[in-house]
C-alpha cells in the first residue's frame, strides 16, 4: 500500500473521532444559545470550550505532517488515536445536559467539572509529546516544550482551584496555542 493510502486510512478514524468532539463543542454552545435565559455563562467555562474546539482543528490540521509517513506501527496509530479520544471526552464532559427547563450554572459546573477535564488535556499533551517521540517527524523542539509547559499548566490547573490562577492559566493556555500555531502548525498545500 502506498503511503499516502495508508494516511487516509488512518486519518479517516482521526477525523470521525474529532468531528464528534469537535460537534460536541458546537452542540454545547448552540443548546447554550437556544436556553439562554435558563443559562449563567461564565467565562473561564466559554474560553476553554473555545480554546478546546481550536486544539482539535489544529489536531487535525497537524495530522497532515503524517502523509509521508513510511511506517504505520499498531503503536503508533493507537498513540495518535488517543488524543482525538481524548477531545472527544472533554468535549462531552465540558458542557452539562441542557434540556431548557432547569437553571444551569456554568460557574458551577466548571469548578465541578474542571479536574477532570485538564487531568483529560495534561493527558492529550503527554500522549501528543509521546507520538512525537515515537515518529520524530520533524523532532520540532518547540513543539514538545510547549506541549510539556501545556502539560505543566494543565496538572497546576487540577491542584490549584483559585479563580484568579484558572484566568491567568487559561490566557497562558491560549498564549501556548497562539505560539504553537504561529510557529508549528503545518501549511496545507497541495
Amino acid at each position: 500500500m502506498k503511503n499516502l493510502d495508508v494516511f487516509n486510512y488512518v486519518v479517516i478514524l482521526v477525523s470521525i473521532i474529532l468531528a464528534l468532539g469537535i460537534g460536541g463543542i458546537i452542540e454545547g454552545f448552540a443548546k447554550s444559545l437556544k436556553h439562554i435565559k435558563n443559562v449563567s455563562f461564565y467565562p473561564l467555562h466559554s474560553l476553554i470550550s473555545c480554546l478546546l474546539f481550536l486544539l482539535q482543528i489544529q489536531y487535525w490540521i497537524g495530522t497532515f505532517e503524517e502523509r509521508d509517513l513510511n511506517t504505520w506501527s499498531f503503536l503508533y496509530i493507537l498513540v495518535l488515536l488517543l488524543s482525538p479520544v481524548g477531545y472527544y471526552l472533554v468535549s462531552e464532559i465540558i458542557f452539562p445536559e441542557i434540556s431548557g427547563e432547569e437553571k444551569v450554572d456554568l460557574k458551577k459546573y466548571y469548578w465541578k467539572q474542571n479536574r477532570m477535564i485538564y487531568g483529560i488535556a495534561a493527558f492529550i499533551q503527554m500522549n501528543n509529546f509521546i507520538a512525537d517521540l515515537l515518529i520524530n517527524t520533524k523532532g520540532n523542539l518547540i513543539d514538545n516544550i510547549i506541549r510539556l509547559l501545556a502539560m505543566l499548566v494543565l496538572v497546576s490547573l487540577c491542584i490549584v482551584n483559585k479563580p484568579v490562577f484558572h484566568y491567568f492559566c487559561s490566557a497562558l493556555l491560549l498564549a501556548l496555542f497562539i505560539t504553537f500555531v504561529v510557529f508549528s502548525s503545518p501549511s496545507i498545500s497541495v
